[in-house]
């Protein structure tokens, strides 16, 4: 891997981590409350609500795609950014989860400036998808892990991508 993009890459991940917690900071605590992601000013988002509970942020969208997100974001002096991607089709059993994953932050990234430091986390799950397994965290630079599982249910799948500081 080239290591000038990874540190590029890097880079632009602590910046947007930093910008997702701006608000209000508590007592000893690095980082802010965290800050809405999306809005309903967005091309193609249909539907969206935010809410702040101290240092925990709950963030959930609808596509006109028919895609819903759900943003959980938390952390003092960590950063945790759980993306849950409700798929609501029926994907083939060899999907490729991980890659998926990947795309979908690429994909979602090119929804509006603000969101494309997405586009980042994305490249860096295709960089290293053959060393990501679902349900395991992987450092991905120093001090960023990344995580996918999925759920199936039903027909639908739940795409889950944890970005993070700490290995959880």
């Amino acid at each position: 891997m080239n290591c000038k993009i990874l540190l590029h890459s890097l880079f632009i991940f602590s910046i947007f981590f930093a910008a997702c917690s701006t608000g209000e900071k508590e007592p000893d605590c690095k980082y802010g409350s965290p800050v809405a992601m999306f809005s309903d000013s967005i091309p193609g988002v249909v539907q969206h609500t935010f809410s702040v509970d101290g240092q925990d942020g709950t963030e959930s969208v609808q596509l006109e795609r028919g895609l819903k997100i759900e943003v959980l974001q938390s952390g003092c002096d960590k950063i945790r950014q759980e993306f849950r991607f409700n798929i609501q089709e029926s994907l083939p059993d060899t999907t490729n989860w991980i890659e998926t994953s990947g795309n979908l932050f690429i994909s979602i990234s090119g929804l509006d400036p603000n969101l494309a430091p997405l586009a980042n986390w994305g490249t860096a799950i295709q960089q290293f998808a053959s060393e990501l397994k679902l349900g395991e965290s992987k450092q991905v630079g120093e001090g960023f892990y990344i995580k996918i599982d999925r759920i199936k249910q039903g027909q639908n799948n739940l795409l889950i991508a944890v970005l993070s500081e700490t290995d959880d």
